[in-house]
């Protein structure tokens, strides 16, 4: 017959527990290092947005300038009657208004306004822009250019002096 040995959990002796792992510290927040990131991110975002302005500024400057440029231009070929330079200098989006222009060039009243008993008097506009001139460097009352958004359309406001007809000086 078979021996068995009985053995009740009371009779078993117990290895003592190990000792419980010692608690992780507590993680500390590192706070300052996201608040660093994070200026560190505004600074960045500041940058590249004065860039972009920077960059916005100088393309409208350049606009500007080319804007008054094109215009003495045409006051140019307005005065030497160049029909050629003038016409080349007009937009061909609005074919009603080249047509306008082109015919008021003609008659030698695109500045002219005999009809209204009005005479241009002659003068070398403040507007006249050379390489060495900035579009700061130019009266702010000489020309008022106004800028589309996307900078493909200009509209340039001179003021223009006229001589009535009973001759007193003024401008229109």
């Amino acid at each position: 017959m078979a021996k068995f040995e009985w053995q009740t959990e009371e009779d078993i002796v117990w290895d003592e527990l190990p000792p419980a792992p010692p608690e992780p510290p507590a993680r500390r927040r590192h706070w300052w290092l996201l608040v660093g990131l994070a200026a560190l991110l505004l600074a960045a975002g500041f940058v590249i947005y004065r860039q972009v302005q920077q960059r916005i500024e100088t393309a409208t400057q350049t606009v500007q300038a080319d804007v008054l440029s094109s215009h003495n231009l045409m006051l140019r070929a307005a005065s030497e009657q160049d029909e050629e330079l003038f016409t080349s200098l007009l937009s061909g989006r609005d074919m009603q208004w080249v047509a306008g222009e082109t015919a008021l060039f003609k008659q030698a009243m695109l500045l002219d306004r005999a009809p209204f008993g009005l005479e241009a008097i002659p003068f070398t506009p403040q507007t006249a822009v050379d390489a060495a001139t900035t579009p700061d460097e130019i009266p702010s009352d000489a020309a008022r250019i106004t800028l589309s958004p996307d900078l493909t359309e200009a509209e340039i406001t001179i003021m223009q002096p006229y001589l009535s007809v009973n001759k007193t000086e003024g401008t229109v």
